[in-house]
């Protein structure tokens, strides 16, 4: 055999180790260490449930391969997206996305000019989020604390985590709907924290974040930002049940990077399709309230572009679009 025929079978061994279905059949390897990228700070109510999906998935022997939690905080998510941006092509990189993410990438903010440009993977559960006021605050319902809104403009407090924020885009649809106007300030972390100091009257917040204030008695609900009511607080009605015309649907998921080799996006499909089948991790959702609703990559890319729009308006109603 010539030199020249011998470097041509070598060439091709090579190709055909690297080939993707090669890649696949080995997915994910025993010896790779996943990340899963969280742009919030550690305790969060979204670091609780990204650490709890990592656990069940590795005790439940979903994934084999060991799976780390990397807190990438910094511009409203802006740190984890870039982060997970420069990793095109790795099949070991995956983020939680919610609401925040979106909002952050229509700002302008990322280099990534829209999420479709990730790798879609999964919508795993619906997260909803409330009106909340401290237990003594003057407010009784909806009904009053519009009442006061509307003959005290720009007086009624808001907290937010960050502008352009969850909290925000919800604040924002309930002043357009109710013709109002608050005073809102972004503290950073956590929102509800502001509200329990007494610096300000009222925040929008999932019920992870604020379950132990619940249980002590210091906060309580005023009206669910969702469409529908929660199973752990039935009594709570929507915004829209008492005369509103606003909500936010908060939906939680996975992502990749771009270029995200197929095989791995199949592999999370499946993976979190079995998560959603355990029972325990069920009952988990259940006492923080969070509903399973799944939808898969090819579901995902029919569903973001209207569910985007209803974002992109609020960006332009906040202005908090960058421009470069």
């Amino acid at each position: 055999m010539t030199g020249k025929a011998v470097f041509a079978l070598i060439a091709v061994f090579i190709l055909v180790g690297f080939s993707p279905k090669a890649n696949a059949a080995e997915y994910p390897a025993p010896d790779k260490i996943i990340e899963f990228v969280l742009h919030s700070q550690p305790g969060s109510g979204m670091d609780t449930l990204q650490r709890m999906i990592a656990r069940f998935l590795n005790d439940e022997k979903i994934v084999k391969s060991k799976i780390q939690v990397f807190n990438k905080q910094g511009g409203a998510t802006t740190v984890a997206v870039n982060y997970v941006a420069s990793k095109a092509g790795d099949p070991y990189v995956l983020q939680q996305w919610t609401t925040s993410v979106i909002m952050t990438i229509l700002r302008g903010t990322t280099t990534v000019k829209s999420i479709t440009d990730l790798a879609l993977i999964s919508s795993l559960v619906e997260d909803p989020n409330l009106l909340v006021v401290r237990t003594d605050s003057k407010y009784k319902g909806l009904n009053d604390f519009i009442e006061d809104a509307r003959k005290n403009p720009e007086k009624v407090k808001g907290s937010v985590g960050s502008i352009g924020g969850t909290e925000h885009v919800i604040m924002n649809r309930l002043e357009k709907a109710a013709k109002v106007k608050f005073n809102i300030t972004a503290f950073g972390g956590t929102s509800y924290v502001p509200v329990l100091g007494g610096h300000t009257d009222f925040t929008f917040s999932t019920l992870l974040d604020v379950q132990e204030s619940m249980k002590a008695g210091k906060l309580r609900f005023l009206a669910n930002a969702g469409d529908t009511r929660t199973q752990v607080a039935p009594d709570v009605p929507t915004m829209k049940e008492l005369g509103v015309n606003a909500s936010m649907r908060q939906l939680r998921g996975f992502l990749g990077p771009p270029e995200m080799p197929e095989y791995a996006v199949k592999y999370w499909d499946q993976a979190f399709t079995k998560l959603l089948e355990v029972k325990t991790f069920k009952d988990y959702l259940k006492t923080v309230d969070m509903e399973p609703v799944y939808m898969g990559p090819e579901q995902l890319k029919k569903f973001m572009p209207d569910y985007v729009k209803e974002f992109e308006a609020d960006v332009k109603d906040l202005d908090v679009y960058i421009k470069k």
